[in-house]
């Protein structure tokens, strides 16, 4: 799995691709996040993600506290139907990750959010 990474105001957007396997990509997933600094918010725009398992959203929600921890917030974007169904059956969305249909929808959340 590959991962594209583009830093945008006022949110890091990192987007997995293909197949979200937690044991395979945690080491590359925890390297592309090291380069992001500290306190970063962060969109998961899993639009082109076809699969992810649990150990996936493992990574996911361990990403989601470190990220708390240093004052930002990571949300996801572009579920696809059977990725979204896992979120929904682990009871994720809504009360660990907000969940947009595109990286603009989120970006403008952390516009507001910074505005406030």
């Amino acid at each position: 799995m590959a991962f594209t990474i583009q830093q945008s105001h006022p949110a890091f957007i990192i987007t997995p691709h293909g197949r979200f396997l937690g044991h395979i990509e945690k080491t590359r997933w925890q390297q592309a996040l090291s380069g992001m600094g500290d306190g970063p918010n962060l969109i998961v725009d899993l639009s082109a993600t076809d699969f992810m398992d649990s150990r996936g959203v493992g990574l996911l929600i361990a990403t989601a506290k470190v990220v708390r921890n240093q004052g930002g917030d990571v949300v996801l974007v572009g579920l696809q139907r059977r990725i979204k169904h896992l979120f929904v059956m682990m009871h994720l969305l809504g009360d660990v990750f907000a969940a947009y249909e595109t990286v603009a929808d989120a970006s403008r959340r952390f516009q507001l959010s910074a505005a406030s």
